[in-house]
């Protein structure tokens, strides 16, 4: 009877110990997903170090390098690309660290971004790339960066607009020119009407929620 009793002991024991490894590598995950989200370096070097996933995601399915992308803090994004982050990784909406970056003119982590290979004419759920995301924003010197990097200026989403569209239905007249070169204003806003009722039907939250700064949960 002892021995029965000390084998289901074990067993219980071998069973628990898994589910509480998860347990504790979740909440590692969490915190990293925190500390990433209000830039804190040091909290991430170290949660890192402790084996932090640093490709964990929260329920939005935003990754810390999209946290660290979406504020333009490269410090961070090089930190957790060295401690193994995927460039590549999108998050719930197909939305890519470069197209968040892109997305806010973030020039500096756009840079850095493509030049750890991440995919420049990479496409979200509706079909945008980081090239459409920055002129739709406003974004000048990120298009004219992306432009110059290679970012296939006539690709389209699947509403089929280019990035022109987006640029013209924002009046981004500058970003309009920087795409498509020295034509006549007159041509581009000729062009306007047209874009403002194709990108009407592209909502703008499509690459989900913007990242904010999350709040740690407390036992």
């Amino acid at each position: 009877m002892r021995h029965k009793l000390l084998y289901y002991l074990l067993a219980l024991i071998c069973f628990l110990m898994p589910v509480a490894g998860v347990t504790a590598d979740k909440e590692l995950d969490d915190r990293l997903l925190v500390l990433a989200s209000r830039g804190d370096l040091s909290g991430v070097m170290r949660l890192l170090t402790a084996k932090a996933d640093p490709n964990a995601t929260d329920s939005r399915g935003l990754t810390p390098l999209i946290h660290a992308a979406w504020r333009g803090d490269v410090v961070m994004a090089r930190i957790l690309v060295d401690g193994g982050a995927r460039i590549k990784q999108s998050g719930i909406a197909g939305c890519t660290p470069l197209i968040w970056a892109a997305r806010n003119g973030k020039t500096t982590t756009v840079t850095y971004l493509l030049d750890q290979g991440a995919n420049i004419d990479h496409q979200d759920i509706s079909g945008l790339t980081a090239l459409m995301r920055a002129a739709w924003n406003g974004q000048a010197e990120t298009v004219q960066l992306l432009i110059n990097r290679g970012a296939k200026v006539y690709l389209q989403d699947k509403y089929g607009n280019t990035a022109l569209n987006y640029a013209i239905a924002e009046g981004e007249i500058i970003i309009a020119r920087i795409i498509a070169g020295r034509r006549e204003i007159d041509d581009l806003l000729a062009f306007r009407e047209n874009s403002e009722n194709r990108i009407d039907r592209v909502p703008r939250t499509n690459c989900g929620e913007i990242p904010k700064p999350m709040i740690e949960k407390r036992p």
